[in-house]
């Protein structure tokens, strides 16, 4: 979404960044509190905040949140709800104008109508939380400064809003079936081998033929806007890993839960950390500016973790078209739903928003399940930080939810648990994998499945989620696009070979760099391969020597790194042509592509020629980036970690210091820690989904967790408190989570008094 972001930096406004830092020190006078709080902040900047009651510790996080990231809060809920032009102008308006068309501000107050009153007074209170603080500050954070914006007051429905603004980015499948329908003149068993995820996978349903020979109008501006903003390819992938160690395999006889969510990184960190206590109320753990809950935290009795499953949660309907502006949806005719805003007009239909010109005899159907779900993941993030075992956690996460994840959790009395959890779509006819005929009666969505897959307490003495397809058989009623088993085996490995676990073991294994798509498919790829240059052979030396980890100073993992590429692409080439495989590398990335899917030997006929082009074209490479010595060729060299304030990047001679420090970095998507890239483009290969927090609760000393993301806890430039957490990141370090009182004090390094003005 950065790209709309272009402000004019006038010096004079930046020289005064320092009056919006926050007051943490003291006491203020505010005007919603209820009874005075407290909000002790230790060195690293996390808040530990204490109130009497429950709704004064969720008044104190929207405080926290107002105080240390209200512009990154400010942009999401603008961003669901279609308010961009007010701060971007004209060049955000068909990005804007699709979200009006979505309409997500009315269904987030319809939800919060429909949730139940103890939910609401949640959102509430953090709503009045997140006011006060912008009322207290003497000036608004310096984006809105720069902006020439005011700060407008937060609403309960907006953290609603930011809600499904995240289930989007949780949804998977959306660019494949995209190109797939760009490359519908390939023959269906064809389309099936090049966008199979898993040999497992359904195939293509025979329903595509004529869904591929339909006569669709090109793509409306607005739709190509939208995507543009919130992204959708698979270098974005929302990834993750977490598990929970049991108590027959710990040292100490108490469940161990770690996560790691993998996510699309930038500045200021996606998280925030924090420790609120008021009434029954008493959670720690990383919180998302703008939602009051935490996804991935403790009380004082559980510990939990949410993670992506990769869901198929929104597909691409086609229809008829009958008459001027009716359209054949589900085999009966309706009236296309004319939206007309600031003089644009769009249209609408009983299943999705139209996606394409109406000037065809068919138009194509954006189906999101968000628009269909009564909401109720607000509940269930305030239902978990009041659970006090599996059991309440697993009841709080039965409930119908826009967002689709991974669960797992633990408690004191050494209960455990990984159940899949949201609101996921039953298909009638269809795979999901591609655009389906949606006009037919008998093919579409048939409401939500009722199981889904978990497990608790197995014999093997562990449970662990990495993205990969569960052993399940309702697990392509799920997704036809999960990532390769690789995370998922090493954990489990490491696991398996833990009797006596530690929290030190936990964060090992998220610090673990072995290269999975190496480990499995390097050897098969150069056997029989002899390459007649010189800079072939050194780089085919390279990978035979290399150990499999991808760390930073690894030579064989910048090798890797290119050649994995390069052996997809010469394969496509040959069987392809540059178009159409221009198509499909654009939605292939590490980890995503026919090579996961054992489909590679269906486009070649000489394996050992395409592997010994791509040896050749990957030396090339490495040689225009690195040079001609390979003592340089580094996967650090070729892979930095760049964090960027987006800001920066329109001003980077005067705004380099809002960016983090950058960094050589190891890992790869098929790495337990996940630093992945995208195969757009030739040469360096920047991180950008990566490991975005790494959390480790242990379930006999819950104030003994350890937190860390990359980042800090202040989203305000130069603010002391803007890097509080980076360094230790990429160092590979982590910090402490203090949550008992006594650590609390101890550790104080700020202390502010809230009271009723």
């Amino acid at each position: 979404m950065w790209w709309l972001l272009a402000p004019s930096c006038a010096l004079v406004k930046l020289s005064s960044i320092g009056r919006s830092y926050p007051v943490i020190e003291g006491e203020i006078a505010v005007g919603s509190v209820p009874h005075a709080v407290t909000i002790t902040r230790d060195v690293h900047g996390v808040p530990h905040a204490r109130g009497e009651t429950e709704a004064d510790a969720w008044y104190a996080l929207g405080f926290a949140h107002g105080q240390d990231r209200l512009f990154q809060a400010d942009l999401s809920r603008r961003v669901a709800f279609g308010e961009l032009t007010p701060w971007f102008g004209e060049r955000a308006a068909d990005a804007e104008a699709f979200m009006h068309l979505l309409d997500l501000r009315a269904r987030a107050e319809e939800t919060l109508a429909r949730l139940d009153e103890p939910t609401r007074t949640m959102l509430e209170a953090y709503a009045a939380g997140v006011n006060d603080a912008a009322t207290a500050s003497k000036a608004a954070p310096i984006e809105y400064r720069l902006l020439g914006v005011e700060v407008e007051p937060w609403r309960p429905a907006d953290s609603l809003g930011i809600l499904y603004l995240f289930s989007w980015t949780l949804a998977d499948n959306l660019d494949r079936e995209l190109a797939a329908f760009e490359l519908r003149d390939l023959e269906r068993d064809t389309l099936d081998r090049l966008f199979r995820s898993s040999p497992l996978d359904p195939a293509i349903e025979e329903s595509w033929d004529t869904v591929a020979s339909a006569e669709v109008g090109a793509f409306t501006p607005e739709w190509d806007a939208f995507v543009g903003l919130l992204g959708g390819a698979p270098d974005q992938a929302q990834a993750s890993n977490n598990w929970v160690v049991g108590p027959e395999r710990s040292a100490d006889g108490f469940p161990i839960v770690a996560n790691d969510p993998h996510l699309h990184q930038a500045v200021p960190s996606l998280w925030y950390a924090a420790d609120i206590a008021g009434g029954a109320l008493h959670v720690a753990g990383a919180t998302l500016p703008g939602i009051p809950g935490f996804p991935v935290g403790h009380d004082q009795r559980v510990a939990w973790g949410l993670t992506n499953i990769m869901a198929d949660t929104v597909d691409v309907a086609v229809v008829k078209r009958d008459g001027e502006l009716g359209a054949i949806v589900g085999g009966a005719r309706e009236e296309l739903q004319a939206v007309t805003v600031d003089g644009r007009t769009q249209y609408r239909t009983s299943i999705g928003p139209v996606i394409t010109a109406i000037d065809a005899p068919y138009v194509m159907v954006m189906r999101w399940h968000a628009l269909s779900v009564e909401d109720e993941t607000a509940r269930m993030l305030r239902e978990l930080a009041l659970a006090r075992s599996v059991d309440e956690v697993l009841s709080a996460s039965g409930r119908p939810m826009v967002v689709a994840l991974n669960l797992v959790a633990a408690d004191v009395d050494g209960d455990y648990a990984w159940q899949t959890v949201g609101s996921m779509v039953r298909r009638r006819g269809i795979t999901g994998r591609v655009p389906y005929p949606a006009w037919e009666a008998d093919l579409g969505w048939d409401g939500w499945l009722e199981h889904t897959p978990g497990e608790r307490r197995p014999e093997r003495g562990y449970v662990v989620s990495a993205n990969s397809r569960p052993d399940d058989p309702m697990a392509s009623e799920l997704s036809t696009s999960y990532v390769p088993p690789h995370r998922f085996d090493r954990i489990s490995e490491l696991l398996a070979a833990q009797t006596s676990a530690t929290p030190e073991d936990q964060q090992r294994i998220q610090l673990d760099r072995q290269e999975g798509d190496a480990r499995t498919y390097r050897d098969a790829l150069l056997e029989g391969v002899h390459p007649a240059g010189e800079d072939a052979r050194r780089c085919l030396e390279l990978l035979q020597r290399w150990d499999l980890v991808a760390d930073d100073r690894s030579a064989g993992a910048a090798v890797w790194a290119l050649f994995e590429r390069d052996v997809v692409e010469e394969a496509l080439l040959d069987d392809l042509g540059p178009d159409r495989t221009r198509v499909a590398m654009s939605v292939f990335s590490p980890g995503r592509s026919l090579l996961d899917a054992d489909q590679l030997d269906g486009f070649v006929t000489d394996r050992p020629a395409v592997v010994g082009r791509a040896l050749e074209r990957t030396c090339q490479q490495l040689r225009e980036a690195l040079g001609p010595d390979p003592a340089h060729w580094t996967l650090g060299a070729l892979h930095p970690l760049r964090l960027h304030h987006p800001f920066a990047d329109r001003a980077p001679a005067l705004l380099k210091s809002w960016n983090m420090t950058e960094v050589p970095s190891g890992g790869t998507y098929a790495t337990v820690a996940a630093a992945g890239y995208s195969w757009k483009g030739a040469g360096e290969l920047p991180v950008t989904g990566m490991a975005s927090l790494r959390v480790v609760m242990p379930l006999s000393d819950l104030g003994a967790s350890t937190l860390v993301h990359p980042g800090g806890q202040s989203g305000q430039p130069r603010d002391p408190l803007y890097t509080t957490h980076y360094p230790h990141f990429v160092a590979d370090q982590t910090l402490p989570l203090w949550f008992d009182d006594e650590d609390v004090a101890a550790h104080a390094a700020w202390r502010l008094v809230l009271r009723q003005e």
